[in-house]
């Protein structure tokens, strides 16, 4: 009661005393240890209203209010020693553990436990199911019953390996008849021994049919076999033709079809016949085409009185009118989108919905609560709290607790007694505030702001959040304001690091977020980082006035930049202007020298062609002496235009220039005067010969001939001197 005071003892044993009466009775406390002095140090009440006992030697005894014995945490599960000092219920389900080997955080409530092969237990959980009055378990290692000592026991019988069912088949007049599919076949257990029913190779999941109680159908991997029970005998009635698959579920309809859901094969449905069970009507094969997501992991279970199919991408459902499966969509979309990994779902006593994933590695596990409304909540985060695992199978009782059978062992929740608060607030600290890798401007000690200077402008935060249940799975999310635009992904860092930040007031706000998906409160740090000495208001004038000088002196090289400029493009203009018309006089002379060669080659040639042809004539004393007459003046007219076309062709270009050099070539111009003897040419002319380049050694030629013609025309002269010399 409330007035009553818990008293333990060392060695007398344990007292509930009423200071109303101020009597003691003893309290005795229902334990299967061999030992009666249970050694006590302390006890704390939990929030179940269960009394937990911290020992010497025996760990952690969890007791109910009328003494029974409900959990003892020691180094079998839990703990690192037996021996226990002291506790301290801190709240929401935390219970703190001062042992010999240090301190130990446990959860205060009897919501969960836990069996593996510490308490006997071996192998994966494959099957859960309680009959009369006791919990049997198959698994990779045989089958168990849960004895009253809370600790697993083989039942005897069955031959070791994998076995994967349990079946309460009812087989009437009130009988019922547990049976376990094993390696060797189907065995009928009764209380911890067993018989063999029928041998086969694996009995991978066993159905009672609906439209006839007396039938059982077992999957002999890979086929189909039906058994009847009447009279208290078995009878194998064969095996139904047309089935040939790895088939993981049977579920019966009200007409008497049967759906199997197959690991790789899709589904199948059996359309039977009522008096040969073994000769199937029709054996139907759904996949992909009819409307399945995929052939892999179809699980048949009935939902809401109807048949429903789990598959890796959601939930389906048969539609009739087009003979075809489509999405299941009266659950949350969670489920019927394909969003969730649906390993087990089975629909429990309250209409409830247990949702298992194959791994909780990226999936949750939970339980779909049916609500008055017909509508369900997701609860999920009492399933948070263990580490990561595979589900297999799943077990309601109707006391409203689950069993969860898993590749490490066997999981047991009691609804009824989680006192959790998974919602509950916690704070978020800024521990630390570290500039520049070195010094700590905070230790999170109520300073809430600081100022810097500019050097100091590399920050480090590290946070914290007092929430202690799976801290690894605690994320933060950071928002620099003035710096980020908004808040930042969600990660298990517990720092945030800024670098090279401008001058300017920031405020630094941190939230985390635990493994129950609650949010903390906003923790939040202001700093200030003043600007840098050349950033402050008198650098500002000191630049203005920089600008204002440089303004002026670049006005002033500019000016004489452009004049620069101005000046080379004239001196460029000009000697384009050069070139252009040395290019100019060039091509003249190619083209004179053009000219020149063709008269002499060509023309000339062919004057010369003429003249000998006309002498040939005039030699012919046939001819009369008129013509003869005629011809000699052909002939003589013919040699004046020869000597011309050779004057001209001189004068474009005279041929000794290319084959005797330009000094030669001058020598024979005068020559050519000299022989006109119109003027009278002397001097001196050196050799030049290599003194100039060839493009002004013409221009040199064309001098002397010009200044000659000009001289025989113009000067009235008879003599004319002539004298071309060169200095080393």
């Amino acid at each position: 009661g409330t007035d009553s005071i818990f008293i333990p003892t060392r060695s007398a044993g344990t007292f509930m005393f009423r200071p109303s009466t101020r009597t003691s009775i003893p309290f005795i406390i229902h334990t299967t240890s061999a030992r009666k002095n249970l050694d006590i140090y302390a006890a704390t009440l939990l929030p179940n209203r269960s009394i937990a006992l911290s020992t010497f030697g025996n760990g952690v005894y969890v007791v109910s209010p009328d003494g029974s014995m409900a959990h003892q945490w020691n180094e079998d599960n839990i703990l690192p020693t037996n021996a226990v000092y002291t506790m301290k219920d801190v709240g929401n389900d935390i219970l703190w553990l001062m042992t010999e080997n240090g301190i130990v955080r446990t959860n205060g409530s009897t919501a969960w436990s836990y069996w593996n092969k510490k308490n006997g237990l071996h192998g994966t959980v494959t099957c859960i199911l309680r009959f009369n009055g006791r919990l049997y378990v198959t698994t990779y290692a045989g089958v168990f019953v849960l004895s009253a000592q809370n600790s697993m026991k083989r039942v005897s019988g069955i031959p070791a390996g994998q076995c994967f069912s349990l079946l309460d088949f009812a087989a009437g007049k009130g009988r019922h008849v547990l049976l376990a599919g094993t390696p060797g076949g189907i065995y009928e257990i009764d209380g911890s021994s067993s018989r063999l029913v029928r041998k086969g190779y694996y009995g991978l999941t066993m159905y009672q049919s609906r439209i006839d109680p007396h039938r059982l159908f077992i999957v002999d991997d890979p086929t189909l076999v039906a058994m009847r029970y009447e009279g208290g005998r078995w009878k194998d009635e064969g095996t139904l033709s047309g089935v040939r698959d790895n088939i993981r579920g049977i579920i019966e309809d009200s007409v008497g079809d049967l759906w199997l859901g197959t690991y790789n094969a899709g589904i199948i449905r059996i359309t039977t016949q009522k008096n040969n069970i073994v000769t199937p009507k029709a054996v139907r094969y759904y996949t992909q085409k009819d409307g399945l997501p995929s052939l892999r992991t179809v699980y048949p279970t009935m939902i809401d009185g109807e048949i429903v199919f789990s598959t890796q991408n959601g939930l389906y459902i048969y539609d009739h009118t087009v003979d075809a499966f489509k999405p299941y969509k009266k659950l949350d979309s969670l489920f019927s989108a394909g969003k969730q990994d649906i390993e087990v779902i089975t629909e429990t006593y309250d209409s409830s919905i247990v949702v298992l994933p194959l791994s909780n590695k990226s999936d949750d596990a939970g339980i779909l609560q049916r609500q008055s409304n017909g509508d369900y909540q997701w609860t999920y985060k009492p399933f948070r709290g263990f580490g990561r695992m595979e589900f297999h199978t799943a077990y309601m009782d109707s006391d409203n607790v689950l069993w969860i059978g898993t590749s490490g062992g066997l999981l047991r929740y009691d609804r009824n007694m989680d006192k959790m608060k998974y919602d509950a607030g916690f704070t978020a600290l800024i521990r630390k505030v570290i500039l520049n890798n070195d010094s700590i401007v905070s230790y999170g000690q109520n300073v809430s702001k600081a100022i810097v200077s500019y050097a100091y402008n590399d920050v480090r935060f590290e946070v914290a959040a007092p929430f202690f249940n799976d801290e690894s799975k605690t994320h933060f999310s950071y928002q620099l304001k003035g710096y980020d635009t908004g808040w930042k992904k969600w990660t298990s860092n517990h720092y945030a690091v800024y670098t090279n930040l401008n001058e300017g007031t920031y405020t630094f706000r941190a939230k985390a977020k635990n493994m129950y998906d609650t949010e903390s409160n906003i923790a939040e740090f202001t700093l200030t980082i003043q600007p840098p000495w050349f950033r402050t208001g008198w650098a500002h004038l000191a630049y203005i006035l920089c600008i204002v000088s440089f303004v002026l002196t670049f006005d002033r090289w500019n000016k004489k930049r452009l004049k620069g400029i101005n000046d080379r493009q004239y001196e460029e203009e000009r000697r384009q202007q050069q070139q252009f018309t040395k290019m100019l006089i060039e091509r003249q002379e190619e083209e004179r020298k053009r000219i020149a060669r063709e008269m002499h080659d060509g023309l000339g040639q062919d004057l010369l062609i003429l003249k000998h042809q006309l002498e040939v004539k005039m030699r012919d004393r046939s001819i009369p002496g008129d013509v003869k007459q005629l011809l000699e003046g052909q002939s003589a007219t013919t040699s004046n235009i020869i000597t011309e076309v050779r004057t001209i062709s001189h004068d474009l270009r005279p041929p000794e220039l290319d084959r005797l050099g330009v000094t030669e070539t001058i020598r024979a111009i005068l020559q050519r005067i000299r022989n006109t003897k119109q003027l009278a040419v002397k001097g001196t002319i050196d050799e030049i010969d290599g003194f100039f380049r060839k493009d002004d050694e013409i221009n040199i030629i064309r001098i002397i001939q010009e200044a000659m013609h000009n001289v025989m025309k113009h000067a009235d002269a008879k003599t004319a001197t002539v004298i071309l010399t060169h200095s080393d």
